[in-house]
């Protein structure tokens, strides 16, 4: 099958979906569509109005119902009822059912993690599951995810292994095992800029500077404090913001391009408190506290109202966030990240893994395999337009979504592409970013506290003893 194209689908939908949310379940039936009672709720399958139970499984197929968690609400009836749709006509033999996090349909990553760890303590769980990549190295530390290595290995004649991006792959490898693959495309954090506020001041943009080699984190500098205005209280103009720091997604990112990085190569140190690490941090600071022209919560209450009016110049965000930008009504383009010592990006994109005390392991991988094929990542991003994941689907993406007033400079994702690397993530996520917060928070976002040497020992000193503690 040509990357893109649709499967052909059946009359009536083979699986049905329960009225009645409170539990917010669906049932995918390959064997007969079926009326289900759940918590007095009623289900009919969607479609159809008594049409005849579609065939039996084929000869030598055995039948098997896997369970499927998936942590948001939004992407049922978009991206999942679709894809089981699909995967259905190929593999009726398979029953697929799917939960969400918890009761509420809204996305719920807390309960969604605690139920996972319920279902681990009592020898059993879900078959195959979504997960965001904070929580990967978590369930894989727990020892909760199978190693996918040998599947792959075993089935990588049809997988095009060697067309994806580079580290795509790594990011779903815990300790040398593969314990989950990409399931929606991946995002890139690039720079947004506002062409408005570079042509009304005379200046030359971000990707002007990029075509010619020249974007580099001292010319940001220079183009925030040019763009800042703050003479008039109804109308403040910021050139830029502190957000590629201080988001735990994105931090990573500067950081690489100063030299440095957020931990050691096997993440048993944080490596804030060195040279390259310093400078990175202070060279935001000195956006923020010195220039003044980076955002600062305290004295400017936040980035969203200017970025909202039009009147913030720079920020770094995923590439999703354009549909965003847009939403303001004024024209934006993007860049990659400035260069200091070195090109450098970051990508995160949702795994999908199979549980270590999956039922029904090899059905499970059946439909993780068919998830990830670059037919069905083309049907998923048509929903949700993450950028694909598979080299040969970049160019006809990006053309689909310049028709759809993206702006032209979309080629530069390649670039990003190239160098990018995945968030960078610890078992102990969570207290590492309040550790961050407490510390880099005042520094940035009030102008307060120790200088940034300081701070940076500080977070690398409790950041330590808390990775001593694994």
């Amino acid at each position: 099958m040509n990357p893109g194209t649709s499967l052909k689908r059946s009359a009536a939908p083979r699986w049905t979906r329960c009225t009645g949310w409170t539990r917010r379940r669906y049932l995918t039936k390959g064997a007969s569509t079926v009326g289900i009672g759940l918590l007095g709720a009623a289900c009919a399958p969607l479609g159809s109005t008594g049409e005849p139970a579609p065939p039996g499984p084929p000869s030598g197929r055995t039948p098997a119902t896997i369970r499927f968690a998936v942590p948001f609400g939004a992407w049922l009836p978009t991206v999942v009822e679709p894809e089981i749709q699909r995967f259905q006509e190929r593999f009726p033999h398979i029953t697929v059912q799917v939960e969400l996090a918890g009761d509420d349909p809204s996305q719920d990553e807390t309960e969604w993690l605690r139920k996972r760890k319920i279902e681990a303590a009592s020898g059993e769980s879900v078959d195959l599951s979504v997960i965001r990549t904070r929580s990967l190295v978590e369930l894989a530390a727990l020892g909760l995810l199978a190693d996918l290595g040998p599947r792959i290995k075993r089935d990588s004649g049809s997988m095009q292994v060697q067309d994806i991006w580079p580290n795509i792959l790594d990011s779903g490898r815990y300790k040398g095992n593969q314990v989950g693959l990409f399931y929606l495309g991946v995002h890139l954090q690039v720079l947004f800029y506002n062409v408005g506020l570079f042509r009304n001041g005379g200046l030359p943009t971000p990707g002007e500077l990029y075509a010619k080699g020249q974007w580099t984190w001292e010319r940001h500098r220079d183009l925030s404090r040019s763009l800042t205005s703050t003479r008039d209280p109804e109308r403040k103009v910021i050139g830029t913001s502190t957000a590629a720091l201080s988001n735990p997604d994105w931090r990573s990112g500067p950081l690489w391009t100063f030299g440095a990085d957020l931990f050691n190569r096997d993440r048993t140190r944080l490596t804030l408190d060195t040279p390259s690490a310093v400078e990175c941090v202070s060279y935001f600071h000195t956006l923020a506290c010195q220039d003044q022209s980076a955002v600062v919560a305290l004295r400017d209450g936040g980035v969203g109202g200017y970025a909202q009016k039009g009147t913030l110049g720079m920020q770094p965000l995923w590439t999703g966030g354009a549909r965003t930008w847009r939403m303001y009504g004024y024209e934006f383009d993007i860049v990659p990240l400035p260069s200091h010592r070195r090109k450098a990006g970051v990508f995160s994109a949702e795994k999908v893994s199979v549980l270590k005390y999956a039922k029904h392991p090899d059905a499970a991988w059946e439909y993780l395999k068919f998830a990830v094929t670059p037919a069905q990542q083309a049907e998923k991003q048509r929903a949700i337009p993450q950028l694909p994941v598979y080299r040969h689907q970049f160019e006809p993406w990006m053309r689909e979504q310049q028709t759809q007033g993206h702006p032209a400079s979309l080629h530069v994702l390649k670039d990003v592409f190239e160098s990018a690397q995945t968030v960078q993530v610890i078992e102990q996520q969570d207290a590492l970013n309040e550790i961050w917060a407490k510390h880099m928070g005042p520094l940035l976002n009030r102008c307060e506290g120790p200088a940034p040497k300081d701070v940076c020992e500080a977070i690398a000193r409790e950041a330590n003893v808390l990775l001593a503690r694994r």
